[in-house]
């Protein structure tokens, strides 16, 4: 856990400064960073350049989402998983610049094939196409999951 905040606080720094560094505007952001002098709030948004995001499972309670992170080299994985070969090839997202510029619809495209699974569902699913994600887990969760790996 640890380590997750750790490297959450280093992109969130290295963020900052090409922000301050005057490299223009974040672009993997979904909001607008151009002439801020501080990182915003990233909500769901990975920051970092990749494009990534949480997606809602069901049965949609507070936690019941999945992480998931498009990367340039799986985005023909991706595609093909949501269940459309001609989105390889889409223009909306042949590149990492386009699949910014229209993120919101495609991760729409995304919750609308992991609505039908569970949050650990999805992450299975994914898993076994290498597409990087993870469970978004609970306090409670988390509790249960150390202490079972303490006690084991």
């Amino acid at each position: 856990m640890q380590e997750s905040v750790m490297n959450l606080c280093r992109v969130k720094f290295r963020d900052q400064g090409r922000l301050m560094g005057g490299k223009g505007a974040l672009p993997e952001y979904s909001r607008p960073t151009l002439g801020l002098t501080a990182v915003p709030r990233a909500g769901n948004d990975s920051g970092g350049g990749q494009l990534g995001n949480c997606i809602p499972c069901k049965p949609f309670g507070a936690n019941d989402y999945c992480y998931l992170v498009v990367q340039e080299a799986n985005w023909p994985i991706v595609a093909r998983a949501i269940g459309d070969e001609s989105l390889v090839t889409d223009e909306r997202f042949a590149t990492l610049a386009e699949r910014r510029k229209n993120q919101t619809e495609l991760w729409k495209m995304i919750a609308d094939v992991a609505k039908n699974y569970t949050k650990t569902e999805f992450t299975a699913f994914c898993n076994e196409k290498n597409i990087p994600c993870g469970p978004v887990l609970s306090t409670e969760e988390l509790m249960t999951i150390h202490t079972f790996c303490i006690v084991k």
